[in-house]
Formats: C-alpha cells, structure tokens, sequence
C-alpha cells in the first residue's frame, strides 16, 4: 500500500527520512510539558534541560519536513485518492476504540469520551490539517502548473515573507516590547489550525519547488546543507537560551512557522534527497508504519518513567529517549501489520467501490 501522498515508486532516501521525521516526532513528545513532560519534570538551569532545548530545537520541524515531502511527491499529480485520507481517519477511529476497550478492562472503568476528547483527539490536529492540505492539493497543483519555475520560486519567497518571516518579526517585537502588533500578523498570532493550514500550504508549496529543482538539489554539495543546518540550529537554540535567560519563557522559537524551524525541514530534505537510496524494501516497509505509529504513540506514553528519567544523569536520559522512540516505533510497526492484515479485505472493498476524484 502506497502512503497517503499516493506515490508508489519511492525514493528510499526520502523514505528514510520519513522514518526520521517520525522518531523526531516522538522526541519532541517526549520532551513535550503537555505530553511527556520533559520540560515540566527537568531540574532549571540543569544540563538535561540544556539538552532538552537542544533536542527540541531540532526534532520540532518533524511535521513541516512530511507536508515537505507530500508536496514534493504529490505537486506533479492532477487527481488524487479519496481512500487515502479516508484510510487514515478509520484507523484513528478503530485505534481509539481499541485503546479505549483495553483502557476500560485495565482499569475497571468504562473511559469517558470527554477524556478522549480532552486527553488524546487534541493532540490529532496534525492529521485534521494535513488531510485538509491533501484534499486541496488538486487545486493547489493547478496553480503550481501554471507557474514557470522563476514565479514558482517567487510564489514560494512572498508565502515565506507573508506567512513566516513577517509574523515571527511582529510576535518577537510584541514580546519584547510589551506592545501587541497582531493587527499587523497576516497570520493572526500564528497558533490556530487556520494559520497552520496556511503554513502547511506554503511548505506543500515548497516542497513542489525543489521538485522543480531538482537538478540543482542534486549537484549541490551535501556539506552544504550540512553546515547550513547546523548554524540554523546554533541560531535557534542560542535564541532559547537568551529568552530563557532574560525573559524566563520562550515564545516563538519552537513555533512551526519559525524560518529557523523550516528552514531545518528544506535542508533536512535536501540532505537525505542526496543521499540517493534507490528502493530499498526494508526502509520502505518501516517508513510506511510512520503515520500509525503518529496515531498509536500517544496510548503508550504513560508507560515510560519520564520524570524519574529527565532528572537522572544525561546519559542515562538520552538512553531514555533513544529507547523510547525505538520501543514506540516498534509498537507501531507491529500494529500497523496487524491492522494492514484485518482490514486488508474492508480495504479492497473500498478500492473497488471508489473512484478517483
């Protein structure tokens, strides 16, 4: 089965990416105050919390890097699957209702709805915007055909500028300044899903652009986007630690419209775009359990000891949080399969009675 984005003959670099973008996704939960709790748990002032902010600093441009690669894949295409975002919906529904009936049995109590509404559906919101994104993509395509590649790349600079550049400015200065300039944000305060989908369309966008260009990517030298990312990460967390510092909060530098954050997402991209992994089964097999493991993880978080970890030594943390994601990962996998194997039948009845829209 091909993943949501429709594509069947897949670049393994760009999959393996995927993979990592996932594990970046359960690393940013981990660290996550409403989540994991990292960040509520960690002593101030600690190494840990040094390296949580690090950590941070570079897994949060996990979701801007997956529209990255849907734009790139899907951008060429005039129609798309209705069964693909439909597909992804029934597993949340099936998953949720699993997880809620072993819940229930655990703890002797039947699990409200209310819990699920407020504990767990909340934190789906990724998957709301990004199948709004991939039910707009044949229009969005239209556009993208009818621009030459010199106006794509400015479409690609003005959605930047507007939707990136400009509202970090003016949130930044309203911070610092105690003054509210949000008359001024295109994007309002920037955190709603209306202003994701807008973020999400732009890196559609952009991603659909270095499918453009392609061949520049290609013959650019991978130490390039290397150092690149390494200083955009350097910047980024040099900003935390100063907010940190004098205003004792941090506000916009794990915002996903940051420039910083996605420009980590365009030059992550491009590196592994490089790498030049021609399908390989293994990478695609695992990449293609990515999204359920984005559904399942959250049923599982409770089980890992995160405080006791955060406030441990920073080895024995980090040890934590690669056997977290590894664990979660694998969980993933292994219901993935499962699912792919009941509902294999359901699926093909669907095939046979949908069209393409």
């Amino acid at each position: 089965m091909a993943d949501i984005s429709g594509h069947k003959t897949r670049d393994s670099g760009i999959e393996l990416l995927r993979i990592v973008a996932m594990f970046l996704v359960l690393v940013s939960h981990y660290i996550n105050g409403s989540l994991g709790g990292g960040f509520c748990y960690v002593q101030t002032g600690s190494v840990n919390e040094l390296i949580l902010y690090l950590l941070e600093c570079i897994s949060i441009c996990a979701v801007n890097i997956f529209v990255l690669i849907t734009g790139y894949y899907l951008s060429g295409k005039k129609e798309i699957n209705v069964r693909k975002p439909l597909d992804l919906f029934v597993r949340c529904l099936v998953f949720l209702a699993v997880y809620s009936v072993v819940i229930s049995i655990v703890q002797k109590e039947v699990i409200s709805f209310d819990s699920i509404n407020n504990g767990i559906l909340p934190n789906y919101w990724f998957i709301i915007i990004y199948s709004v994104i991939y039910i707009l993509s044949p229009y969005i395509n239209k556009a993208i055909a009818a621009c030459s590649d010199k106006q794509l790349g400015i479409l690609v600079l003005l959605m930047f500028v507007f939707f990136s550049l400009i509202p970090i400015l003016l949130n930044s200065i309203s911070f610092y300044s105690y003054r509210m300039f949000s008359w001024a944000n295109p994007v309002g305060g920037g955190r709603d899903n209306a202003a994701q989908v807008i973020n999400f369309a732009g890196l559609y966008t952009a991603g659909a652009f270095l499918r453009r260009i392609d061949e520049k990517v290609s013959d650019l030298k991978i130490y390039k986007p290397v150092l690149g990312l390494i200083v955009v990460i350097i910047i980024d967390l040099a900003w935390v630690l100063f907010d940190k510092t004098v205003y004792k909060e941090v506000l916009v530098q794990f915002a996903l419209h940051n420039p910083l954050i996605i420009a980590e997402a365009v030059l992550l991209f491009v590196i592994f775009r490089k790498l030049n992994i021609r399908n390989n089964k293994v990478i695609n097999r695992v990449s293609g359990a990515a999204f359920t493991v984005y559904i399942t993880h959250l049923f599982f978080i409770r089980l890992f000891s995160i405080e006791d970890h955060v406030r441990s030594s920073p080895l024995i943390m980090l040890g934590h949080i690669i056997l977290f994601c590894m664990l979660l990962y694998l969980a993933g996998m292994v219901i993935n399969e499962l699912y792919g194997l009941v509902n294999r039948p359901f699926y093909n009845l669907l095939k046979r009675k949908t069209d393409r829209v």
